[in-house]
């Protein structure tokens, strides 16, 4: 009866590690996408960066009728922007464009 309870102990605790493994690759993976987002909000509203650089310089690929030639208004560039307003708006009480104009101005970009 002791081991089958050692046993049982064994099992629960490699599936407990399991399991917080695996959570952890997904709070990390989700946190990864949020800073890319966040970033290609700052570029794009803040640099002025078209989609084309703001791609390139975050390794973000084309979609695949980009890819084809059938389009080029790098729409996962724009949706990942799109997600980065969202957060940012968030954190800055919907006022994210507020403070990117103001940034820009510091910058002295124009």
């Amino acid at each position: 009866m002791v081991d089958a309870a050692a046993r049982i102990h064994e099992i629960a605790k490699a599936a407990r590690e399991h399991a917080e493994y695996l959570e952890r690759g997904r709070v990390r993976k989700r946190t990864t996408r949020a800073w890319v987002y966040v970033r290609t909000a700052e570029m794009k509203d803040i640099e002025g960066l078209g989609g084309w650089e703001i791609g390139k310089r975050l390794g973000i690929e084309q979609s695949v009728s980009e890819k084809a030639g059938e389009r080029s208004d790098f729409s996962n560039v724009r949706r990942a922007v799109a997600e980065g307003r969202k957060l940012l708006d968030k954190v800055y009480d919907g006022r994210w464009q507020v403070h990117a104009a103001e940034q820009k101005r510091r910058a002295g970009i124009e």
